[in-house]
């Protein structure tokens, strides 16, 4: 398929960013030029396959004449050279595909959830005749916004009672999710091999395993041999009604295998009660709502780093660990409190993950193209004939890197050499500029006194061969951009109350859970973080007219907090009168993977500090009066 440049706006779309890429079409993300609040998916393809271009058509017919909550609407469907777009919505989320690749396998409840979701689809597509052929985990989306569940990909799928094309391909669907009959030839596909399909996918998302290795066959494994531990063993006979080699031996629908497995999970959750235990740290983290960095990438994040992350604050945040880290600190320093940890009775305790935010960008400038003229041309741009680009940020510069050092250059504008008539002479001469064109008297050889010598510029010949084009009589002009790039670090990070970000930086290790680069911007979801949001504000001051963000790099690292309040007891009242009944509270807080505290005044030995404060002044004192005695003693001469 050739790759022709990808127009910037088809009719009312402005194109923004690809998100995604399939054999013969690639997404693209689009704005409405006038609904600019509203996103839109266009699909584009520039092959000549005739099969290839009859699918891509079909599919926008087809999925045109359905309207489901679970289908992305068609909004509009044509060709523009070289080529054929469809226009439907946009669904923010990720697919189950990139769903399993996270997490190799999916909770039970978010697993029936899309189960569900799918049966609906498929029940609805079958009653309008319709058969989709490719039901995979990629081809089923998860909205980001709203959890809604999307079927896509309607390129192979088969309307009943209508003509297979001659040039549909001779394999039809993915492999591994093919139902046997589909594998064998695409028109003897029906709904059941939906059903099969579907069944592929649910065995999938339990297990993280496909149902087989190859082929599909005979006999059907059972959940726990694919590694489904934990699943109740009746599921087996739903997927063995579901996965069956004959189509009529499967389910006639969809909602009926669905019905069944609700059954016997409600069965199984009545017979099984689960009670978690009843920690600080466990209701906690059924209570507090997702984080925004959570929330916002989903799936691109390092689940498994941040879970580490939690896993480390949790066993921090006990009293026994908290009581060494306490004793470890003030062994750290001759004027800290020892002991600290044998004294505190401590009262609460609360584990959080703390986000560091490091925003890279590279902000290009581009200055509006200045008319350069020389001698010779650039030998790379001779060809007069190239139209001219006048949009300067349509010229191909260097890639961008990532980078702490600044850049900058300049380029020709393609399409801007010109050739021109020398304006400074004529035919490559012009007047000597010593005699201005007025012959000087030349001496006479037969005397010895000769008059004023010849011009030594032109030798009497009152012209001279031109300066600007040697003599050439042309000259060539063309257009000359000047560019830099400025490498910028935008930092931040969640509030901590007990210790400063500097000092956070120079003691705490984080862990990276996120890095990722956009190219030509900010990625929108980056900005549903609100500490984020604030640096891309700043970011934009050192932006003007004449400049853009062609790299961006965010980077989000968590390390591990473990915050608790406590008191010292009865200790603790010696400086307050004895009729105070309740010790002070204190709050403070361990950080990092380090198990390390920050400063706190609070904390040093007081009663060892204003003891040896007193004997120092005592013993001043005492020498003063030592001095001031051994000088009233010296007698007076």
């Amino acid at each position: 398929m050739t790759q022709a440049p990808v127009p910037q706006r088809i009719g009312n779309y402005q194109l923004e960013r690809q998100i995604g890429r399939g054999a013969t079409a690639r997404i693209w993300l689009a704005r409405h030029r006038t609904f600019t609040h509203r996103m839109f998916a266009v699909k584009l393809t520039n092959t000549s396959v005739p099969h290839e271009v009859e699918l891509f058509s079909r599919e926008a017919i087809l999925m045109s004449r359905l309207d489901h909550v679970a289908i992305p609407r068609i909004y509009d469907h044509g060709y523009i050279y070289p080529f054929h777009y469809t226009i439907m919505d946009y669904v923010p989320g990720v697919s189950v595909r990139q769903l399993l690749a996270a997490h190799r396998r999916l909770g039970i409840e978010q697993s029936l959830r899309i189960a569900h979701a799918l049966a609906t689809v498929l029940d609805y597509i079958h009653t309008q005749g319709v058969i989709h052929r490719d039901v995979t985990p990629s081809n089923i989306l998860i909205d980001r916004d709203t959890g809604r569940t999307a079927l896509i990909d309607f390129g192979v799928a088969r309307e009943l009672g209508t003509t297979t094309s001659t040039l549909m391909p001779a394999t039809v669907g993915t492999p591994g999710y093919m139902a046997p009959e589909q594998a064998t030839a695409p028109q003897n596909a029906t709904y059941h091999s939906d059903l099969f399909s579907m069944g592929v996918v649910l065995f999938e998302v339990l297990t993280g395993n496909l149902p087989w290795d190859a082929e599909s066959s005979e006999p059907i494994p059972t959940l726990k041999s694919r590694s489904g531990d934990g699943l109740p063993v009746e599921l087996d006979d739903v997927f063995a009604k579901l996965l069956a080699q004959t189509p009529t031996d499967r389910y006639q629908t969809a909602t009926a295998a669905m019905t069944d497995i609700d059954k016997i999970i409600a069965k199984h959750t009545a017979q099984t009660v689960v009670t978690p235990p009843t920690t600080t740290a466990n209701n906690l983290a059924n209570n507090t709502p997702l984080h925004p960095v959570e929330s916002a990438l989903a799936i691109d994040i390092d689940h498994d780093a941040l879970t580490d992350t939690l896993t480390i604050a949790q066993q921090t945040g006990t009293n026994e660990v908290i009581a060494t880290v306490l004793n470890a600190w003030g062994k750290q320093g001759y004027w800290r409190r020892q002991l600290l940890g044998r004294l505190a009775n401590i009262k609460s305790i609360q584990n959080r993950t703390l986000y560091h935010y490091t925003l890279q960008v590279i902000i290009e400038t581009r200055l509006p193209p200045t008319l350069i003229t020389s001698i010779e041309s650039d030998e790379a741009l001779g060809d007069t004939s190239q139209p001219l680009n006048t949009d300067r940020w349509q010229i191909t510069l260097p890639s961008a890197q990532i980078t702490t050092a600044a850049s900058a250059g300049h380029v020709v504008v393609p399409g801007s050499l010109r050739q021109i008539t020398c304006p400074h002479c004529q035919h490559g001469q012009q007047i000597c500029p010593n005699c201005h064109g007025q012959p000087l008297p030349q001496a006479n050889p037969n005397t010895t006194n000769s008059t004023t010598p010849t011009c030594t510029t032109c030798n009497g010949k009152t012209i001279v061969t031109c300066s600007q084009c040697r003599g050439s009589g042309q000259l060539f002009q063309q257009q000359r951009m000047d560019w830099r790039r400025q490498p910028t670090q935008f930092f931040d990070q969640d509030d901590s109350n007990y210790a400063e970000q500097q000092w956070i930086a120079q003691h705490c290790t984080p862990r990276t859970i996120y890095r990722l680069q956009e190219h030509h911007g900010i990625r929108p979801e980056w900005k549903l973080i609100p500490k984020v949001e604030r640096l891309i504000a700043q970011m934009a001051t050192y932006q003007n007219s004449d400049s853009r963000i062609v790299l961006s790099e965010l980077t989000i690292a968590v390390i591990p907090v473990s915050e608790f309040v406590f008191d010292l007891g009865a200790t603790d009242n010696w400086l307050r009168p004895t009729t105070t009944t309740e010790p002070t509270q204190y709050r403070w807080a361990v950080y990092g993977f380090e198990r390390i505290l920050p400063p706190n005044r609070q904390f040093l030995d007081w009663q060892r500090i204003i003891l040896i404060g007193l004997s120092g002044m005592c013993f001043i004192l005492l020498l003063v009066i030592v001095v001031l005695a051994t000088v009233n003693s010296v007698p007076q001469s």
